[in-house]
């Protein structure tokens, strides 16, 4: 049971006490349950002036802070566990009490939580006292009373009985340096997450519609001038992607100072000097007819010779980058180029390969990292990606064969969009940590494919030892 839920028992839609009050079964159940558990502790009503009873309370709560959190409940009698009503001589508990209490004996100190909640059968009011759970480290008494409950300096930890006591075997204090260890495990693992997530949210907080606006029209404009260039392509040329494309819009945000075009030219072709696919994203080529071109205050490249006819969908890439920090990717799938081995199995248009993609939006999120390391002051890094001609395609394993992937996984749907935004100097070692959620919904189109971590986890890596 969270604090939210005890929180909620003023509200709640179960069990009605004798006042009115209705709560949920959850919470009947910690406040009448016959016995104590690990994380649930019944106390008599603690008079918090009196230094005996203030240890009393402070032992019962280090012990749960060791333990990884739970519950105090005061007010039930210590032997037949019934609600017993605050006598008249004890003042009403307080978050300041509580605290004070915590203060004076634990370190390091700790957060609790105090309610009041009214036990359903007798409506007695009943306090509550919760203890957080996700410390990093192990809570000791830092003062104690001499002859009394509490003495300087223990770990307490609840024992099984249950009962709060200090460790006194091997695998007690083995249960203790595992709970500190795990939560260190979890608290890195929620700052990973915390740097995707938590910079989207600062992003997105602080992007204004104007900001927006340009983007949105940087991506029409793109779109727009690719519709324009394919139309001077043979009515037969694959690079017209009949059979659909990908694209990848990012905006780099911050104060960066705005580079003049020969310096941005030079900023794309150094982001592009490390490739781990062999065709990287934004790909920088010297052959005049590919090269990139200064166009409407962008540098823009279309790597497509308009006489060829069989230009493999999968490099008939066509980008820009602007010195505002946008840029715009648009390209075809490998999984429809000639000579792919997926001929004879699946028509053009009709494979959608599971390690390819992952592996291609992983390459676009470090380059976006290394331009904006030249960029210097970027503070955020957006990213969208768009996939069409889903419809009908089917996921195969033709990226890696060593994969195997078993059943039928058809897209019903034609179209995707997935956005995601992340600080930069963070990719590099969280990288799947922004891939996967990016993507996860996209193959969920596939007969509600479940894309796994692990496979995310692993082709990154391969993909960055350049293994194929």
């Amino acid at each position: 049971m969270t604090v939210k839920e005890i929180r909620a028992c003023r509200g709640s839609t179960a069990g009605l006490s004798a006042t009115g009050i209705v709560m949920k079964p959850d919470i009947q159940a910690l406040l009448t349950a016959a016995k104590e558990t690990l994380s649930v502790e019944h106390k008599c009503w603690l008079d918090l002036q009196a230094q005996n009873d203030r240890g009393v309370l402070a032992k019962a709560l280090i012990a749960l802070a060791n333990y990884g959190g739970g519950h105090v409940v005061v007010g039930v009698h210590d032997h037949d566990r019934s609600p017993q009503p605050r006598p008249t001589t004890i003042a009403r508990y307080t978050q300041d009490a509580i605290a004070s209490v915590v203060k004076k004996f634990a370190d390091p100190p700790f957060e609790c939580l105090l309610d009041y909640c009214l036990d359903p059968d007798s409506g007695v009011e009943l306090a509550v006292i919760s203890v957080q759970s996700d410390l990093r480290d192990i809570v000791l008494s830092k003062s104690g009373i001499p002859g009394g409950p509490i003495q300087e300096f223990r770990p307490y930890v609840r024992k099984p009985g249950p009962s709060s006591e200090i460790p006194n075997t091997p695998a007690e204090w083995r249960t203790l340096f595992d709970r500190c260890v795990k939560s260190r495990q979890a608290e890195m693992l929620d700052a990973i997450r915390g740097i995707v997530q938590g910079s989207a949210a600062v992003s997105q907080a602080t992007k204004s519609p104007d900001e927006q606006k340009k983007q949105d029209m940087f991506t029409e404009a793109s779109v727009t001038r690719w519709k324009d260039l394919v139309k001077s392509l043979p009515q037969a040329s694959t690079a017209r992607l009949r059979h659909g494309c990908w694209t990848v819009n990012l905006a780099l945000s911050g104060p960066f100072n705005t580079p003049d075009m020969p310096t941005l030219r030079q900023m794309i072709q150094e982001t592009g000097r490390v490739n781990h696919s062999g065709w990287g994203p934004f790909p920088f080529l010297s052959r005049e007819v590919f090269a990139p071109k200064n166009m409407g205050g962008t540098i823009e490249a279309w790597l497509v010779d308009r006489g060829d006819d069989d230009r493999d969908p999968g490099s008939a890439d066509f980008w820009r980058v602007s010195p505002e920090g946008r840029a715009f990717m648009l390209r075809g799938y490998r999984e429809d180029g000639p000579g792919q081995g997926l001929d004879k199995d699946y028509p053009i248009g009709k494979a959608f390969d599971v390690i390819t993609h992952p592996r291609l939006i992983g390459e676009v999120v470090l380059w976006a990292e290394r331009l904006a390391s030249l960029l210097a002051d970027v503070q955020s890094i957006t990213m969208s990606v768009t996939y069409t001609g889903l419809k009908g395609r089917e996921l195969v394993t033709w990226g890696n064969r060593r994969r195997r992937l078993y059943g039928k996984h058809i897209s019903r749907e034609n179209d995707f969009l997935g956005r995601c935004t992340f600080a930069p100097g963070r990719a590099n070692t969280n990288l799947p940590e922004i891939v996967h959620p990016l993507l996860k919904p996209l193959y969920a189109l596939f007969s509600f494919f479940e894309l796994p971590v692990e496979l995310v986890t692993e082709e990154l890596a391969d993909m960055r030892r350049r293994r194929f």
